[in-house]
């Protein structure tokens, strides 16, 4: 089904459509549906959602997995709205089935957290125009797929951390990682939620950097050189990435390590 609202921008695929709506001010929608589960984040305004004989008041930084069927209407506020949603292809929820990965049946409200700032990756990644990766479905999944506690480390756990490692300066997946795991890369998502307190991403991510941290203090390699022996997507990517974390680029980071 067709998402209601002015749709902005739409990306479809092989593991979701993603689609980003606006809502005019005082809006109200009316009772409807739709065949998949799909997730929704509030990027700005409010509404209220009605559900049967309950209602659910929503503000920014809300988060709802909707299930499939669900029927519900919405009444947008003098605000407006502004609404990213993720809706899981059946035929891809259908192909994960059966590895002890099963979906939540939902309805899951959450406002704000680690999920809402996995809404606000994929709003700017959709708004670079670049393709939505599939471990965006996966990790989005790990927070609705309950499965068995995995309070301490698996055995498995160490053979990722290893791959990030080892292989620093090459693409690295949730689905890659699950392959070298021997698991569902939804377990391995929420693996390094539970255990490290982050995602996967946000770990290769970390590790990337520390390597560049290392190179720009011990080498003279050009910072472009730096950037892609560990695994960014180029200079640029590198740079915005050190600023974000240290206040600086990394030419100013590597005359300040020198003193």
């Amino acid at each position: 089904m067709t998402f209601h609202g002015r749709v902005v921008r739409e990306q479809l695929t092989a593991a979701c459509r993603v689609t980003e709506t606006l809502f005019c001010r005082s809006e109200e929608l009316p009772w409807h549906e739709h065949a998949t589960a799909y997730v929704s984040f509030l990027l700005a305004g409010a509404y209220t959602e009605r559900v049967c004989t309950s209602e659910r008041e929503c503000s920014v930084g809300t988060v709802i997995l909707h299930p499939p069927g669900e029927t519900h209407r919405d009444h947008f506020s003098t605000h407006g709205g502004h609404l990213l949603n993720l809706e899981f292809r059946n035929d891809w929820l259908q192909s994960i089935r059966g590895n002890e990965v099963e979906v939540t049946e939902g309805p899951v409200v959450s406002c704000g957290g680690p999920s809402y700032s996995l809404g606000l990756s994929l709003y700017h990644l959709l708004n670079s125009g670049r393709e939505v990766p599939e471990t965006f479905a996966f990790e989005l999944l790990s927070f609705y797929a309950p499965y068995r506690d995995n309070s301490h480390q698996p055995d498995w756990f160490a053979h990722v951390l290893e791959l990030i490692y080892d292989a620093c300066s090459e693409p690295l997946t949730l689905a890659i990682a699950g392959r070298v795991a021997g698991v569902h890369p939804v377990h391995v998502s929420r693996s390094f939620r539970q255990l490290l307190g982050c995602t996967f991403s946000e770990y290769v991510g970390q590790v990337r950097l520390r390597k560049a941290f290392d190179l720009l203090q011990g080498s003279t390699k050009p910072v472009v050189d730096v950037a892609i022996e560990c695994g960014f997507a180029d200079h640029a990517h590198l740079c915005r990435s050190f600023k974000r974390n240290t206040g600086m680029t990394p030419s100013a980071y590597r005359a300040h390590s020198r003193g």
